[in-house]
């Protein structure tokens, strides 16, 4: 398998950075090397094990994993923690325990955001159960993309995905898609 570009994310830029190709630190490359003006340190690298030194200050060891020819190296995301749920007549959507919130409406559902933290993001796929029919609400401040709640599916069966996220003490939503059956 080919090397793979990676980079780490640090910050400012400008620093002298160290990089070793194992834990002992004795096989390095272009050491001593800088950041970018972004703070950034780009290196190629083969699947492994890597040990890193900012400024002197050691690093948790970065590890190199390529498990597929499709998938980019550096700056990976964690996937998404997806929580199922049936909701009732009231749901507390918690921004910690997941980022897509895969729910089904049994009834006109009052959500609340809790914690209600700025910079906390999820996805709300809302399907109508039981009967259908059903409405969520909020009960905290809900910012809409026109100032007017969206209009969701109520048949049953069909689903509605809505993006949202906190800021300054709100909710923003928006409709990313409605009536997906």
């Amino acid at each position: 398998m080919p090397s793979r570009l990676v980079t780490v994310k640090t910050s400012p830029g400008g620093l002298v950075a160290s990089l070793w190709t194992d834990a002992d630190k004795t096989a390095g490359i272009a050491n001593p090397t800088l950041t970018n003006n972004a703070g950034n340190l780009a290196f190629y690298a083969d699947p492994g094990l890597y040990s890193l030194d900012i400024e002197g200050q050691a690093f948790e060891p970065i590890v190199a994993v390529f498990p597929d020819a499709n998938e980019i190296a550096g700056d990976i995301a964690a996937p998404e923690t997806v929580v199922t749920a049936s909701t009732g007549a009231a749901y507390t959507i918690d921004p910690t325990a997941g980022t897509i919130f895969d729910l089904t409406l049994t009834d006109n559902t009052a959500f609340t955001v809790d914690p209600l933290e700025d910079g906390r993001s999820f996805t709300l796929v809302l399907t109508q159960g039981g009967a259908g029919s059903f409405i969520p609400t909020w009960t905290d401040a809900v910012r809409y993309s026109t100032g007017i709640p969206p209009v969701l599916s109520t048949a049953v069966g069909l689903e509605d995905v809505l993006s949202c996220f906190v800021l300054r003490g709100a909710v923003y939503v928006f409709l990313a898609g409605v009536d997906l059956s």
